[in-house]
């Protein structure tokens, strides 16, 4: 390994030898340096799909063949993409971002508008925000910009109808058939009309559990960062770095605003705005992990049980941050779940 590149990052060196690497492997392993880390691992869809280098496919193919295990490639993949300081800024910035709105907005009831200023962050800090050719990427890009929009304005409406949370959340699992159109039109009828059918209806529960945490500052901002890291986790596990940096950039606004309450002592009600944010993100980016990705099936239904652990009854009368550490405890102990179900997928991929 370069000296400079391990200058930079110093314990990338250590990282690769607790993987199994030898002095050969980490020479190679140079040509992942800073920059090309995430255009050149893998699959990344919010890149739209930029195919990995002859290089890196050629180094990877070979280390593959002369170890027993090709775990360490994957491993060495999601490490590397951390390591990398693109990327670690970038997901710093998003947790700044989020955090300084919601500081800014904490007297209104735009305070959640921090997680689509989040998500717009780590967009211009990777791919932009073209809208032509309309890829899935780029339609997950407008639902995600756009849904808050339509939060402000139902939040905004006095006196709201109760049907109104789950009428929104039909029209997100509506929405979701028309993202992902392009790839179910691949596939023969019967098998795209029920893939799409679940997708459906897989979003339209996971946008209708988070707008039920709505009125709930604590339990939305842990649900979203419960939600956040597990699909984000679950993406880089089913060979998806795009998915990854999204993923994450939805748990650092959620956490930065747990943050925000923590330290205002005061209830930050999400409403619309942002229930509608973090449920149809993650929801979009689980859904794309399974159609764009290797994301098992039967993860989908498991990223349900964060909203609902994050409903469980907390301490009412404890300090807010013991509170919070609670909500966030819940969400993380079930977001687990769907993390176990894509590792045990990829661990058979590898077998």
């Amino acid at each position: 390994m370069p000296r400079r590149f391990a200058a930079r990052n110093p314990f990338v060196g250590g990282i690769v030898k607790v993987l199994g690497f030898g002095q050969d492997d980490r020479n190679r392993i140079s040509i992942l340096s800073v920059g090309g880390i995430l255009r050149c691992v893998g699959c990344y869809p919010l890149d739209c799909h930029s195919p990995p280098s002859v290089d890196v496919q050629r180094f990877f193919v070979t280390w593959c063949r002369n170890r027993s295990c090709a775990t360490n490639v994957r491993a060495c993949r999601l490490m590397l993409a951390f390591v990398d300081s693109a990327a670690v800024l970038g997901i710093t910035a998003t947790f700044v971002v989020a955090f300084i709105v919601g500081i800014a907005l904490a007297r209104t009831r735009l305070a959640w508008l921090a997680i689509a200023a989040a998500y717009a962050t780590a967009l211009a800090l990777t791919v932009g925000f073209a809208v032509s050719p309309l890829t899935v990427a780029r339609k997950t890009m407008l639902v995600g910009l756009l849904a808050p929009l339509v939060g402000i304005a139902f939040d905004l409406t006095p006196r709201a109808s109760r049907a109104i949370a789950p009428a929104l959340a039909i029209v997100a699992g509506a929405l979701s058939v028309w993202v992902f159109l392009a790839i179910l039109q691949q596939r023969d009828a019967m098998p795209a009309f029920g893939t799409g059918l679940g997708i459906a209806a897989f979003v339209a529960t996971l946008v209708g559990a988070t707008l039920a945490l709505r009125d709930d500052g604590l339990r939305i901002g842990a649900a979203g960062l419960g939600l956040g890291l597990a699909t984000g986790i679950c993406g880089v596990l089913s060979a998806s770095i795009g998915y990854l940096i999204a993923g994450v950039t939805v748990a650092a606004a959620a956490g930065a605003l747990l943050l925000v309450q923590v330290v205002l002592s005061r209830n930050l009600v999400a409403g619309f705005i942002g229930g509608l944010s973090i449920g149809a993100l993650t929801a979009l980016f689980a859904a794309g992990s399974l159609l764009l990705a290797e994301l098992p099936w039967y993860a989908l239904p498991l990223m349900l049980l964060v909203p609902a652990a994050v409903a469980l009854p907390a301490p009412g009368r404890a300090p807010r941050i013991v509170r919070a550490a609670v909500l966030a405890a819940y969400a993380l102990v079930a977001a687990a779940f769907p993390i176990l179900a894509a590792w045990y997928a990829a661990r058979g991929s590898l077998t």
